[in-house]
């Protein structure tokens, strides 16, 4: 059994996951925090509110799915209680990402960031950067429901960093027509890709990346219709966590054998 210390419980991911996680028989659950205590009775009183309980013993990991406003600190006191952390909380700043570096250098340690845990997100991740190597130009569309907080997605971020390193003169073209390119419209800037950001009913988390070149055009994308479609993903964080060191980002980092999910 892999004892799981779960911040983000209350939340609709933390509640799927949560459960997903118990049907296996592979983990259980010895902490669970979030912002308020056993609220509406969901966890039978085990829910409690205070970090401060993360604490070295009390889990083999952690797993936030929180906000970005908490994470860090929930991360921050794992690292110092020598325990991983699996974290699929995104909206993180860059600076905030350099401070648990250092930390984990200061104490060891390991985190892994997981933009999203859907095995076919990542591997939609993996054949837009294959791509970006050979087309001309490209933009990104994302869609989530409207709860989402952080804009663009840190799938979306993720997927244009990845981009852009494998082929730096993505849409160099089209900045050479159009260098004053800044309509609000048109999304907002990574680097030299577009990401547009949609948030409405319906729809649970969708990315299109559309690639184009001379005389052509390629779609790549992904839609998770139902939030079981990460649990594969965590249960590989989990498991694979304790393998690394340092500071990972990607699911990548522990997608040693896909076809195992």
């Amino acid at each position: 059994m892999i004892r799981v210390a779960l911040t983000g419980a209350l939340g609709r991911m933390g509640r799927a996951v949560h459960d997903g996680l118990v049907e296996t028989g592979e983990f259980e659950f010895p902490l669970l925090l979030d912002v308020v205590e056993d609220a509406d009775n969901v966890y039978q009183g085990r829910l409690k509110s205070d970090p401060g309980l993360i604490q070295p013993g009390c889990a083999d990991v952690l797993l936030d799915l929180t906000v970005a406003a908490v994470a860090c600190d929930h991360i921050r006191r794992a690292i110092k209680a020598g325990m991983p952390a699996v974290v699929g909380t995104t909206g993180i700043r860059p600076d905030q990402i350099d401070e648990l570096d250092s930390n984990l250098k200061e104490y060891g340690g390991t985190v892994l960031l997981a933009p999203n845990f859907s095995i076919g997100a990542v591997l939609m991740m993996r054949f837009a950067a294959e791509a970006a190597k050979y087309m001309q130009a490209a933009e990104i569309i994302e869609m989530h429901h409207p709860g989402k907080i952080d804009a663009p997605s840190g799938t979306a971020l993720a997927t244009a960093e990845e981009m852009i390193s494998n082929n730096p003169e993505l849409n160099a073209v089209r900045r050479q027509i159009h260098p004053d390119d800044t309509h609000p419209a048109r999304g907002m800037d990574k680097g030299p890709l577009k990401i547009h950001s949609v948030r409405m009913k319906g729809v649970l988390a969708r990315q299109q990346v559309i690639l184009g070149s001379e005389g052509e055009a390629l779609t790549i994308e992904h839609n998770s219709i139902d939030r079981s479609c990460f649990l594969s993903g965590v249960i590989v964080a989990l498991k694979g966590v304790a393998r690394l060191k340092g500071l990972h980002v990607g699911l990548e980092s522990v997608m040693e054998n896909p076809c195992s999910t």
